[in-house]
């Protein structure tokens, strides 16, 4: 993460989804997901915070975000980013959460200094009526997914786009 070795573990939250590669499965609900029961014993062992409360258009108090706080708190040596869905945990049940949670979210990766990493692979190009979810939190992340739409579905095609750091 940013040259600081030691800093190889992912962070996310509960509830979560983000492809059926190896590595991917790594940071999809550990305990829920579609992969636990099969690949759970030799998936790298990532962090999960609570999946977010706060549905979406609803305030996201300091208590939603604690148990992320804690775990940030004490692994932020070894988290090398957070990952997550923004705003729609699609194959977690279609969970919308608040885009304030999702605000506060880059505030703290930007206090730990962890990079953030949004999967809008299922999220962008107009799904859930911004050109990309993390609009309707007016943040943006230092690593983006995107995919599925960017093509029109067309064919498949995906793409990682980063900021410089």
């Amino acid at each position: 993460a940013q040259g600081v070795e030691g800093r190889s573990r992912l962070l996310t939250v509960r509830g979560g989804y983000h492809g059926d590669t190896f590595g991917a499965m790594g940071v999809c609900d550990p305990v829920h997901g579609m992969h636990a029961e099969m690949f759970g014993g030799v998936l790298a062992k990532h962090l999960f915070a609570p999946r977010p409360a706060p549905r979406f258009g609803e305030a996201c108090g300091e208590e939603d975000v604690a148990g992320l706080r804690s775990l940030l708190a004490q692994h932020s040596h070894e988290v090398a980013a957070l990952i997550l869905e923004p705003i729609v945990q699609g194959a977690g049940g279609m969970h919308f959460y608040s885009a304030e949670y999702l605000r506060r979210v880059r505030q703290l990766c930007d206090e730990h200094n962890v990079l953030l990493i949004l999967d809008c692979i299922a999220t962008g190009f107009g799904r859930t009526g911004a050109l990309f979810a993390c609009d309707h939190a007016a943040i943006s992340p230092d690593i983006m997914c995107v995919g599925k739409a960017l093509t029109g579905g067309y064919m498949t095609l995906g793409a990682t786009l980063a900021t410089d750091e």
